[in-house]
């Protein structure tokens, strides 16, 4: 499958509602980084679990790329509201670094992904990230290594990924 939207048009029993905002060219690198897009997107999760019949307690939150950048920034900034957090060749920062507050995700269950041969965003980024989170005292923290591939993991963490979902699904809210 190309992307998680056509995942869920293919698959009738999936049980999740997916929002799945995108990040053009033309935006800068730290865009998902700034407050209005935080905001953004808060703003568009709340106004959905409004209208829709969606559990607060098990809202989970994903994203690859500058979106797992986005993942881990909005995860920083409201760590009591996501249920579990999976972001793929992610990172923090331009340039990437661990923030300060990375202690609040103590409690958080993640499963972040990485290619090992990643040249868009190097491994370290996101291994600084788990590794700074587990001496927080998470013992929830999987990171899945893909060896032999480079940036392009959506298909691997996301797409085919069932054990993601029932990952997910398993964790008690």
């Amino acid at each position: 499958m190309e992307d998680l939207p056509s995942m869920v048009d293919q698959t009738p029993d999936f049980q999740f509602v997916v929002v799945s905002p995108r990040l053009y060219s033309s935006d800068a690198p730290n865009f998902w980084l700034t407050d209005s897009a935080v905001t953004s997107i808060m703003s568009l999760i709340d106004e959905i679990q409004a209208n829709y019949n969606v559990n607060a307690q098990k809202l989970n939150l994903t994203g690859y790329s500058m979106g797992a950048g986005a993942t881990w920034n909005i995860a920083l900034k409201y760590p009591s509201r996501f249920h579990t957090v999976a972001p793929a060749a992610g990172f923090y920062g331009y340039p990437p670094y661990v923030p300060s507050n990375i202690c609040d995700l103590a409690g958080t269950p993640i499963w972040a992904f990485h290619g090992a041969l990643d040249d868009q965003v190097p491994l370290s980024a996101q291994q600084q990230l788990v590794d700074a989170v587990r001496a927080c005292g998470n013992t929830n923290v999987n990171f899945s290594i893909f060896p032999n591939r480079s940036h392009m993991i959506g298909d691997l963490a996301f797409y085919n990924n069932y054990e993601l979902y029932n990952w997910m699904m398993s964790i008690a809210p």
